[in-house]
């Protein structure tokens, strides 16, 4: 988004915010006002006299202006998720999106399962250029099944000096411009066209898994947002990974002692 659209959105966005905010304050004033006269009114042996009158009708419709303003801001918070979602909609709906992948990532039962999973709805959210994952197959040893990538870059070992530096730093990581002197520890993965990486960890903080993610199609950077909703997707997607291949290895062990059990019964 252009940047003077965005301060024009921003200033329209804080007026309207702002605007609704005193309208709620003055209805509620003149609420607690009307109701207090008209109490009074109706119960005139209740109304105060003498010098403190004044103060002790102040006080009641401060009173009952307050409850009033508690009793509204149920519908306070629901206009302004509105007022968030018509402005920024699709900031808005890129968090919801990641929000609830967060939540999904548990439901995997398989490698596959999960990383199609991750794919759609990582390209749902911020719609990159371009998408590489990479899962952990073996041990230290990462593989992808995007399609377009180089076959020298379908595996890559957690051993290389750049992966050991990403699971170091456990947080999504910039790749630099191509004409920066730091783009040179990046140039293994310079085919895949990368702005952002994005570590999957395990519990105890070995890489098992990267996202790999190119230039946004709307040509904006990947906001600190972006950013903080990706880290929490890619750490439920570490655990998730990291237990999936528990399973497996568990089941693989588990067949090879029936196989040779089954063998040895043979054999007698």
């Amino acid at each position: 988004m252009d940047i003077p659209v965005l301060l024009k959105r921003s200033a329209r966005y804080l007026l309207v915010r702002r605007g609704f905010a005193l309208v709620i304050t003055l209805a509620s004033m003149g609420v607690a006002w009307v109701f207090v006269r008209f109490f009074f009114q109706f119960f005139p042996w209740l109304h105060p006299s003498g010098n403190g009158a004044v103060v002790t009708i102040g006080m009641a419709r401060a009173g009952v202006g307050g409850l009033i303003a508690v009793g509204i801001a149920r519908i306070q918070d629901g206009v302004r998720h509105r007022l968030d979602r018509s402005f920024f909609r699709s900031q808005y709906d890129a968090r919801q999106i990641l929000e609830d992948l967060a939540e999904r990532i548990r439901t995997a039962q398989n490698t596959t399962q999960l990383t199609t999973l991750l794919v759609e709805q990582i390209t749902k959210a911020l719609h990159p250029s371009a998408l590489t994952l990479y899962v952990e197959v073996a041990d230290a040893l990462l593989q992808t099944a995007a399609d377009g990538v180089p076959p020298k870059l379908h595996r890559l070992t957690t051993e290389h000096p750049l992966l050991k530096e990403i699971a170091r730093q456990g947080q999504p990581v910039d790749v630099p411009p191509p004409d920066s002197d730091l783009f040179a520890s990046f140039s293994m993965i310079e085919p895949l066209q990368c702005e952002c990486i994005i570590p999957l960890p395990a519990r105890d903080g070995r890489l098992v898994g990267i996202i790999v993610l190119g230039p946004r199609l709307s040509e904006e950077p990947y906001s600190r947002e972006d950013k903080r909703l990706l880290s929490s997707v890619a750490n439920q997607a570490g655990v998730a990974i990291e237990s999936i291949r528990l399973a497996e290895k568990m089941a693989a062990q588990l067949v090879a002692v029936r196989r040779t059990a089954y063998e040895s019964e043979m054999a007698r």
